[in-house]
């Protein structure tokens, strides 16, 4: 049976549809429920492609998943004298078209439409909740994007208003912004022309987005500060928008609802009129004039990472990172996209063209202090990082004068002397918070991380302490005879003792990441579970038997 016979006799068996008409043989319209569709098959050379539905525009009502741009003539001359819309029917994550044969696309294709067709209210009403936020942006009256930056979504706060250019951000109080001033000129005013408020939902019922033939008015905005029917705001708020008082003219709101484990965001600007009544609320209801709607953006830190999966444990908390070389990069970069925003870097070097080879970014700074690129870097990330650069090396008296200011310390520098040098200032001054040394080793084959609790047994220096007592080479290098006369050749002396070692990035990656699961074990309730990491090309081993060391000068044991 050839595909034109067998899409018509799949469809014919259908009571819900009629008047099935081939097109040209590329397509076939047929009705459900008085509704003109389009339906496309299968590609039969292209075991991947899907069944494509489109409605007739003239038919668009309260249906989801109707997409916002039409197809005519135009664009397709065989279509009929009609504009045509695309319907969504599939979700990438839970539909693998090559498993299907091509019948049986075009039966489940039919079935997920007339599933759409005939849902109930309720469930219309959940299927267009699902995906509020597209429709909000595609039905925007204006074209302008609203950044917005929160702390959290779910309690009133009054909002601050920043303008550059055609840019807006509407920003919670007690967020810093690292972009507001470039070289001490202010990029960002604020506005205080205008008033803007964070309005959590907390009942969504009958909230529906705007929609093709279904755009939204002032009534939609009421409707939700005050129903007779649902409270869609607690009362609390409602008591609140009943107490504020305003002398301005445009109010936007910033609209918070719970959709899916996520808190969308819509935006509005309502124009009122010159009469000013006793409170917002009556302003709203009784002397708004205009609304625009605004596409959204949802800025803030912490949901970005949220909603990526990035871990957020390290959020709030302040780090101290000193080395900023080839693996302090990799890890600067790391630690601000896994909850980090406040950190500060020491290293007195500057970037060499060699050196971004194996570097996080691009060399955009050569020549430059390494601790500045990082900075820029790092803060064009996002406006909330914070990053506090010094382009010198950290001594002990500094590093124990800040001990308190800081969360975690990570060492990322290739130097012993000094890594033994700050782990005995950091013992000696009962340094109360988690310590990381982080290096390679010369061979660039293996890295180790030290995780170090010093209120507890152990130390950096254990790993240079034999069972005597004496200072030995550190214990955890298993870069055997062979492989040090092979390290040694390869060595690139710059003079005065100064050398450069040849390693790739692949041990900067694997190190980084053994790094941020130690950073997880650290900050939740496991505490720091192994002490001693070692990386190599082909495991993560944790040897238990190199530290605590009894007889470390250092640690007393």
């Amino acid at each position: 049976m050839d595909k034109q016979n067998i899409v018509k006799k799949i469809l014919e068996q259908f009571e819900q549809i009629s008047d099935t008409k081939n097109i040209k043989d590329i397509a076939y319209s047929f009705y459900v429920d008085k509704k003109e569709f389009l339906l496309f098959p299968p590609r039969l050379d292209f075991p991947e492609s899907k069944v494509s539905l489109f409605i007739n525009v003239k038919h668009v009502g309260f249906i989801p998943h109707i997409f916002f741009y039409d197809y005519t003539k135009k664009e397709f001359d065989f279509l009929p004298d009609e504009a045509y819309a695309p319907l969504c029917l599939y979700e990438a994550y839970d539909y693998i078209s090559s498993l299907f044969s091509y019948e049986d696309k075009i039966y489940d294709a039919i079935r997920r439409l007339l599933k759409l067709l005939f849902m109930s209210p309720v469930d219309k009403e959940r299927e267009f909740q699902k995906e509020f936020s597209v429709y909000w942006h595609n039905m925007a009256t204006e074209k302008m994007t609203v950044d917005v930056f929160l702390h959290q979504a779910k309690s009133f706060s009054k909002l601050k208003i920043y303008r550059h250019g055609k840019n807006m951000r509407l920003v919670e109080d007690g967020i810093t912004l690292n972009d507001l001033l470039s070289q001490d000129v202010r990029i960002w005013e604020e506005d205080v022309g205008d008033d803007a408020y964070l309005i959590p939902i907390s009942d969504k019922r009958n909230i529906i987005p705007p929609y093709r033939k279904n755009p939204w008015s002032i009534k939609n905005i009421q409707h939700i500060l005050a129903d007779v029917a649902i409270d869609h705001i607690s009362p609390d708020i409602y008591k609140k928008l009943k107490r504020i008082t305003s002398s301005k003219r445009n109010i936007w709101f910033v609209f918070s609802m719970h959709v899916q484990e996520i808190d969308i965001l819509f935006t509005v600007k309502i124009r009122c009129g010159n009469q000013k009544h006793e409170n917002l609320l009556n302003e709203i209801m009784h002397a708004a004039e205009q609304i625009k709607t605004f596409r959204t953006r949802r800025m803030d830190y912490l949901f970005l990472n949220r909603i990526v999966g990035n871990e957020q444990k390290l959020y709030g908390k302040k780090i101290l990172l000193v080395g900023c070389g080839s693996l302090g990069s990799y890890v600067a970069s790391e630690l601000v996209k896994n909850g980090c925003i406040s950190l500060t870097v020491y290293d007195s070097d500057y970037l060499s063209i060699e050196n971004t080879m194996r570097w996080a970014g691009n060399p955009a700074l050569v020549g430059g202090y390494k601790v500045d690129y990082i900075k820029k870097l790092l803060e064009n990330f996002h406006p909330e990082i914070n990053v506090t650069a010094f382009h010198k090396k950290l001594d002990k008296k500094i590093l124990c004068d800040m001990i308190k200011e800081f969360s975690l310390i990570i060492f990322t520098i290739g130097s012993s002397d000094s890594q033994l040098a700050f782990n005995r200032a950091l013992k000696m001054n009962h340094c109360n918070i988690p310590v990381i040394y982080t290096w390679l080793e010369a061979g660039g084959r293996y890295s180790h991380i030290l995780a170090v609790d010093y209120q507890s047994k152990g130390c950096y220096q254990c790993l240079f302490t034999d069972e005597n007592g004496k200072m030995i080479n550190n214990r955890a290098i298993h870069m055997s005879e062979t492989l040090n006369d092979s390290y040694v050749d390869s060595i690139i002396r710059n003079g005065c003792g100064g050398t450069r070692a040849a390693y790739g990035t692949t041990i900067l990656l694997r190190t980084t990441a053994v790094l941020l699961d130690t950073l997880q074990q650290i900050y939740s309730n496991y505490g720091i579970q192994h002490k001693l990491t070692t990386i190599t090309p082909l495991a993560v081993e944790y040897p238990d038997n190199l530290i605590p060391m009894k007889g470390c000068q250092c640690c007393g044991l």
